[in-house]
């Protein structure tokens, strides 16, 4: 997934560049997604910090600091383990991404795309700007991510439970 995301930055940085009218035009749909990917890239890099049992230094180079979330604050919420990240999470306000997070990794991703996805969503109904564009090439994105997860689960044998777990909301 994290292809599909470098293209869709790459998409969207070679539009606004071609068409620089776009930058001033309304983008609350593409900020919401950068505001969801960064927290969520963000909160996946301290809670597989804890899984790996890394150190302080290695947190303090690695988390940057965002206004929404203090690096020090996230930091010593990571080195108490994974039931302070739950919390602290939490008491940002995002405790939907902390649920997603105490089920399992792979739960917290299938929550942050399905979370972007419900945000692009809204440029359904927006007839100018970079929205409507970003929308479908994420709505593209992501539909060849499910082919993906079908394929690789046909190939390996998983089970339909498992396959219908990871499944992405669609665009539609």
């Amino acid at each position: 997934m994290r292809e599909l995301d470098n293209r869709l930055m790459r998409h969207i940085d070679l539009l606004m560049e071609r068409y620089p009218s776009l930058e001033s035009a309304k983008n609350d749909i593409v900020a919401a997604y950068g505001d969801i990917f960064i927290k969520s890239a963000v909160l996946k890099t301290a809670y597989r910090a804890i899984l790996t049992n890394k150190k302080r230094g290695f947190l303090e180079e690695a988390l940057p600091d965002i206004p929404e979330i203090k690096k020090a604050d996230l930091i010593d919420a990571s080195l108490q383990g994974a039931d302070a990240l739950y919390d602290f999470v939490s008491s940002l306000g995002l405790e939907s991404f902390a649920e997603a997070l105490k089920n399992s990794p792979s739960a917290f991703e299938k929550y942050c795309d399905d979370a972007v996805m419900e945000n692009m969503k809204k440029a359904k109904y927006t007839a100018f700007g970079l929205g409507p564009i970003a929308a479908y090439i994420f709505a593209r994105m992501t539909e060849i991510g499910c082919v993906r997860i079908i394929l690789s689960a046909k190939f390996n044998g998983t089970s339909e439970e498992t396959v219908r777990e990871r499944m992405r909301e669609l665009y539609v």
